[in-house]
């Protein structure tokens, strides 16, 4: 006995309605322009210094020529902010390297 023949007529018959699908337009993928990795870094410090300063108008920013009543004359090295603390790292020419809160001595030299 031989296999049955599949009858196209009537499954075109029975499928007619149903939606084929549209021929998808393939487009050209547009090249992003290429980043310059050194010029992105150096944007993302210069960011980073600029909001340091907002965030330390209060208070002293890097470089800033202090003096303190124990220490002396000194330089600040690093700021770091622990929520609305912040701690500086200053450089004092006679005592070395210390570092201090906000709330220490430091004045404007």
């Amino acid at each position: 006995q031989q296999p049955k023949k599949p009858d196209f007529a009537g499954m075109k018959a029975k499928y007619s309605n149903v939606v084929q699908p549209k021929p998808v337009e393939i487009k050209k993928v547009e090249e992003k322009p290429k980043v310059n990795v050194s010029d992105l870094i150096n944007k993302c410090k210069e960011k980073a210094q600029n909001t340091n300063t907002q965030l330390n108008q209060k208070g002293f920013s890097i470089g800033a020529r202090v003096f303190h009543t124990t220490f002396g004359i000194g330089f600040v090295k690093e700021v770091q902010y622990n929520g609305d603390e912040i701690l500086y790292t200053v450089e004092f020419t006679k005592s070395g390297i210390k570092k201090l809160d906000s709330n220490s001595n430091l004045k404007s030299f």
